[in-house]
């Protein structure tokens, strides 16, 4: 167990606090086009609160099982990567903050640079470990993803 695992949990708690404090959810609503209000209408207090509490906890399983399961606590790792990206995007169009992009460029990016790094050192990164965990970590993101899509469907009906 390394503790840039455990230092994951952390930021994800303080990149959590940073959407919430911020206005994440505002954001979400306030971005245009089809895809997006689709996205947006099916985000709450409620849905936030639900997914990040799930969110946190796959982060302490990717701490606890560290590189005893390479490819399940690098999806975190990767997710952080993918994350960061949901964020930077937006907030270049929309050209205002994105609440969490802070976190997320400081915080997700280097730890997750440095797990995949952590790995390496151990001999425990190979392709199929990175091609395992970024489709872990694109599967994890697509989650709330697909839920705030049928929430708003459900809610549209």
């Amino acid at each position: 167990m390394h503790w840039v695992f455990w230092a994951m949990v952390g930021a994800a708690v303080v990149h959590v606090a940073e959407e919430y404090l911020f206005g994440w959810i505002d954001f979400a609503r306030g971005l245009s086009g089809r895809f997006t209000s689709r996205f947006a209408g099916g985000i709450d207090l409620a849905a936030f609160i639900v997914v990040n509490v799930l969110f946190i906890l796959l982060c302490v399983a990717g701490a606890l099982v560290g590189l005893d399961s390479p490819v399940f606590s690098l999806s975190i790792a990767a997710l952080f990567l993918i994350n960061t990206v949901m964020h930077l995007v937006p907030m270049a169009i929309v050209r205002r903050y994105s609440p969490g992009s802070v976190s997320a460029v400081f915080l997700y990016v280097p730890l997750a640079i440095y797990a995949f790094y952590v790995a390496d050192e151990a001999g425990k990164l190979g392709a199929l470990t990175v091609i395992g965990a970024f489709l872990l970590g694109f599967l994890w993101m697509a989650f709330p993803i697909g839920a705030s899509f049928i929430r708003s469907a459900r809610g549209s009906d």
